[in-house]
């Protein structure tokens, strides 16, 4: 019996590491991991299960199956609510923005401000500073602009 009960701490002290590493981790995995070894641990400790590679096969397995079934479905849970605007990056296209440093052909050294962020830009012409500017594309974070 010390033996299931060591067994069962062992894998109740698993679940509490996993689901501990979560809070550090924010990849919404490690606490199916944590919640398959206190599966593991409540199974070994009223004696159900008694073998270590039993133990181990269901952990893995409870631990996969939890994490294929249900990380889709408590994501949307936990994930919460973004207010403001819902416009992707990529929907941008089109809007208006303020030059607030010279864009200059060929330079990084273009700035504007776009709904109150700040963004670096590049034009094909010199455009100076409070001249309004279309965006007509992006490159990671650098938008391609144009005179309006």
């Amino acid at each position: 019996m010390g033996e299931f009960l060591n067994s069962a701490l062992f894998w109740f002290l698993l679940g509490v590491f996993f689901l501990l590493a979560e809070l550090l981790h924010f990849g919404f995995v490690l606490s199916f991991f944590g919640l398959g070894a206190v599966i593991v641990a409540v199974l070994t400790w009223t004696g159900v299960i008694g073998s270590p590679v039993l133990q181990l096969v269901i952990f893995v397995g409870s631990s996969l199956l939890l994490l294929f079934l249900l990380r889709n479905r408590l994501a949307t849970v936990f994930k919460g609510k973004i207010y403001g605007k819902d416009k992707q990056v990529d929907e941008i296209i089109g809007e208006k923005a303020v030059v607030v440093n010279d864009l200059t052909p060929g330079t990084l050294s273009g700035k504007v401000e776009y709904h109150g962020t700040m963004w670096e830009a590049q034009s094909d012409i010199f455009i100076e500073k409070g001249k309004t500017v279309e965006i007509t594309g992006r490159e990671n974070l650098t938008l391609k602009v144009k005179p309006v």
